[in-house]
């Protein structure tokens, strides 16, 4: 082990014995080798899904499927993963910009690329907030549909307008999270910067260039941290981690309905002979069962991707070395790549799954073709 390894380890992971250390610092580096490529698959991936997505929501929005709230929180998924990546490709293109922002011989960036860095950060953590409880909120309503779909009261859940106030308090509950959020880095001057006598241009520049960088903010470290660490608690335990458990609770009670609505559906279809009922309420199950399964689809694919994140924004309350927080900006990053290959790829999970999807992109495709009209005339001598 040479010495320049050991005091890189150190430095990361001053807490640890020699031993620990150094094992912590490869597996740290082992990770960051993943997070260059991320970054490049992120921005791709990211512009690709805000159109396929944009559609998806399109699609969402036609009268056709628009007929309950489900759809609607559907809708305000799309929306919310549209923003996120948007917000996705600018702070990675610049994160790229900051990380080779000093050279010898190129001016360092102003003061705006570092805000608009920041800002974008923001924007898209509040959106991926407010999807995954969106994602909750889709599968409870979904099961109280199914659950309790006789009973008069709890039929207003099942209203467009429902999901349209679902949506707005998700918002709206995920702000004041955000508004902490955003005071948690200060972009602050590190130096001077002049061109070396060697560059080209070093004869055009007769004064110095401030070069800026994002540091923890003083109300974040102060008392040894004691605001990051509570927010960071706070945000993953709130962001993530709980969404992440009622999840797969949802996921299992939603599964258990549709068995029982399948289990009805063979009684009925082993009772009655005559009729056309039983006909009617199969292709009801049928249809209850893919929306079901597009519902069980999303909230699976949710908690996959955020419980890493969600678990290691929790761990830094505890774990205060500068390698944790690498770490966990490696992992960040990673999770965000597959969100954005997840928002890309959901238009067209929904068309593989949903016959009423398939029909009603083909209905949008066949809109505006010109009809053709062939006259055929006969003539009699």
């Amino acid at each position: 082990m040479d010495e320049n390894t050991y005091n890189l380890a150190t430095s990361a992971f001053p807490s640890y014995d020699n031993a620990t250390k150094i094992q912590l610092y490869h597996f740290l580096k082992t990770v960051e080798n993943f997070v260059h490529p991320s970054i490049a698959l992120n921005i791709v991936f990211s512009i690709i899904g805000v159109f396929t997505t944009s559609f998806h929501l399109f699609v969402l929005s036609q009268k056709s499927i628009l007929k309950s709230s489900v759809i609607l929180i559907m809708m305000g998924v799309a929306l919310c993963d549209i923003l996120a990546m948007v917000a996705s490709v600018f702070y990675n293109i610049l994160y790229l910009m900051i990380e080779f922002n000093v050279k010898p011989c190129e001016p360092p960036l102003s003061l705006p690329p570092f805000h608009m860095y920041w800002i974008n950060i923001v924007i898209n953590d509040f959106f991926r907030r407010c999807s995954t409880w969106l994602s909750v909120a889709m599968a409870l309503i979904r099961w109280i549909v199914m659950k309790y779909s006789t009973r008069r009261a709890f039929r207003k859940v099942t209203l467009s307008k429902f999901g349209a106030y679902i949506f707005m308090g998700a918002l709206a509950l995920s702000l004041p999270l955000t508004f902490i959020f955003y005071f948690r880095y200060d972009i602050v001057k590190i130096g001077d910067w002049k061109p070396l006598n060697n560059c080209s241009k070093s004869a055009n520049f007769t004064v110095s260039l401030n070069i800026y960088n994002l540091v923890q903010s003083e109300v974040y470290t102060a008392n040894d941290g004691l605001v990051g660490k509570v927010y960071q608690l706070i945000n993953g335990t709130f962001s993530k981690l709980i969404p992440c458990f009622l999840l797969p609770i949802l996921t299992t009670l939603l599964i258990a309905e549709l068995r029982k609505a399948k289990d009805h559906q063979r009684m009925l279809n082993s009772t009655t002979r005559l009729g056309n009922f039983p006909e009617t309420f199969s292709q009801g199950v049928a249809s209850t069962e893919r929306t079901t399964g597009l519902v069980v689809f999303m909230t699976v694919s949710t908690f996959v991707i955020e419980v890493p994140g969600g678990i290691v924004r929790v761990l830094q309350f505890g774990y205060t070395d500068l390698g944790y927080w690498r770490l966990a900006t490696s992992v960040g990053q990673i999770c965000s790549l597959f969100f954005v290959i997840h928002a890309s790829l959901q238009g067209v999970i929904f068309f593989l799954m949903s016959s009423q999807y398939r029909r009603t992109v083909s209905k949008i495709f066949k809109r505006d073709r010109p009809r053709v009209v062939i006259a055929v005339s006969s003539h009699f001598s």
